[in-house]
């Protein structure tokens, strides 16, 4: 039995893998902000840690007897305006939670990133993990703070390190609505334009066994793409609505008119207050090939990927119970 914490233990990713390490008989402690409800977490026998990614001397405590560590905690977020929060959670909040794992002998830290902190593929054809940043720092304050989050991970020599580059997640427990959103807007027939770049999926289950896997058969310093599905936009929306109904646009827009529409939204937003609906960082990413393969975590981790579909009705089925 493995001593292991996880951070954002609440989250989508971190809840599937205090599941996953409580079936499997591991000693769990879950780092988790005091605003936290964590009755489920106590219920399955978790121990609760209350600290915060910005305060170092919480996560040197949560740290504390560990043998592993898992760094899932992390803030998702795409405005620039959001960029010293970012700085502050996604790189110095990771800073503490590498030195803490030093400081206190941790011997193994998995870290979940994002393909985000991969670039995008120029052209066609599948990137991978030797895929070199090129995006827009500036305009994409995610991706840039987790990249350089990742190469903190990975350059820490006091500490057997792995990162893995998830692709979206699609499952259960989708409580920030990042693909359910989606699954939501396709139903609907809220999808009205191709677009011209593709991305990289995975399931739920998948990421969280690739995270296991990591544990156990990662090489330290090295990064694994998880992914499964790399496939155009306008191929997952039919996939979706193969299993939520709606439908589905046949022709696109002009990338400019593209971003007109994302001035004109950033107008609603501040005159109205709504949430945004598109935004020019998503018109800039979702023009990009962001395919990816996951053949280094097959081979090495010995990672499986499952259908999409899979994913896409987990998804669906929970959210359907949540009444979204």
């Amino acid at each position: 039995m493995l001593k292991v914490l996880v951070t954002g233990a609440t989250g989508q990713l971190g809840s599937g893998l205090v599941d996953s390490l409580v079936e499997r008989g591991h000693g769990v402690r879950a780092l988790v902000l005091e605003s936290e409800d964590t009755a489920d977490l106590r219920n399955k026998g978790v121990e609760i840690c209350v600290g915060d990614l910005c305060e170092a001397d919480s996560i040197r405590a949560a740290a504390d007897g560990m043998e592993v560590v898992f760094h899932a905690a992390g803030l998702v977020a795409y405005s620039p305006s959001l960029r010293p929060l970012l700085e502050a959670v996604n790189v110095e909040g990771t800073r503490n939670v590498v030195e803490a794992c030093v400081d206190a002998g941790v011997r193994r830290l998995v870290y979940s990133s994002t393909i985000g902190a991969l670039g995008y593929v120029e052209g066609e054809g599948e990137g991978d993990e030797k895929t070199t940043f090129n995006w827009n720092r500036r305009l994409l304050p995610y991706f840039d703070t987790k990249e350089r989050a990742e190469a903190l991970v990975l350059g820490q020599e006091g500490v057997e390190a792995v990162a893995l580059n998830p692709g979206i997640m699609i499952g259960p427990e989708d409580r920030n609505r990042n693909a359910s959103m989606l699954l939501d807007r396709v139903a609907n027939s809220q999808v009205t334009s191709l677009l011209a770049g593709a991305t990289t999926l995975a399931t739920r289950r998948d990421i969280v066994d690739g995270h296991l896997l990591a544990m156990e058969n990662g090489r330290p310093s090295e990064r694994y793409i998880l992914g499964g599905t790399a496939i155009s936009w306008n191929e997952l929306f039919e996939r979706v609505a193969a299993v939520v109904g709606g439908t589905v646009p046949t022709r696109g827009l002009p990338q400019w008119v593209l971003f007109l529409a994302a001035y004109a939204d950033s107008l609603r937003v501040a005159m109205t207050g709504a949430p945004s609906r598109w935004t020019h960082q998503f018109a800039e990413i979702s023009r990009r090939n962001r395919k990816f393969s996951s053949n280094k975590a097959v081979s090495e981790l010995g990672y499986s990927p499952s259908p999409l579909e899979e994913g896409l009705e987990a998804c669906w089925s929970w959210a359907q119970a949540q009444g979204e």
